[in-house]
């Protein structure tokens, strides 16, 4: 019957798609493990890391990843005058970062040469990246799916988020996905007749 075999293949579909996002998941747990044991992460060792784990390959891969500290409100003038430069929003390249309760600043990236991880790219000043990033600062141990955003080249993103340190600096490991891009990997798998879409 044409309608069990339409179920059995949207059943593998939506198992493909979780199970990546998973991988998703213990992939960013797993690049955490390079700031254990340490006195701090040095930013070639961190896009090093990085670009071992995404030569790998998984179906779902990360675009970039950044490490982010948090910075109080009233304590963001002090750091942007230590740091020698002003945090920006990564939405709006250059533009001073608003004000915020918050701030999660990019400290390393393995996006050196801009977009959204660029280094002083305040992460907070992105409302679905900070939902993601405050939330893993706040709840350590817990690995956090924020919700889809669109890049300004319209491509539809996601971070996932976990808490860890760099030497006695804690903060954020984020990992950026490129949402668009996995399904329309997804898609080249999908049996003639059905349709995939992001809900």
């Amino acid at each position: 019957d044409w309608r069990i075999e339409a179920q059995r293949e949207a059943g593998w579909l939506s198992q493909t798609a979780r199970f990546s996002m998973e991988q998703g998941r213990s992939s960013l747990r797993s690049f955490s493990g390079l700031f254990l044991d340490t006195d701090g992460v040095s930013p070639a060792e961190f896009v090093a890391a990085a670009n071992v784990v995404q030569s790998g390959d998984a179906p779902l891969r990360f675009h970039g990843y950044a490490f982010v500290r948090r910075v109080n409100g009233n304590e963001r003038e002090s750091y942007e005058r230590a740091l020698g430069a002003v945090m920006t929003d990564p939405s709006m390249p250059g533009q001073r970062a608003p004000d915020m309760a918050e701030h999660f600043p990019v400290i390393l990236t393995s996006m050196p040469g801009g977009g959204l991880f660029a280094p002083a790219n305040d992460l907070a000043a992105v409302d679905a990246m900070r939902e993601a990033v405050s939330l893993a600062y706040h709840t350590p141990e817990q690995v956090v799916l924020g919700p889809a955003f669109k890049m300004n080249d319209a491509q539809t993103c996601a971070v996932i988020a976990f808490s860890t340190k760099s030497g006695d600096q804690r903060g954020v490991l984020v990992g950026l996905l490129n949402i668009t891009g996995f399904f329309e990997d997804l898609a080249t798998a999908t049996p003639y007749g059905l349709r995939l879409r992001v809900v």
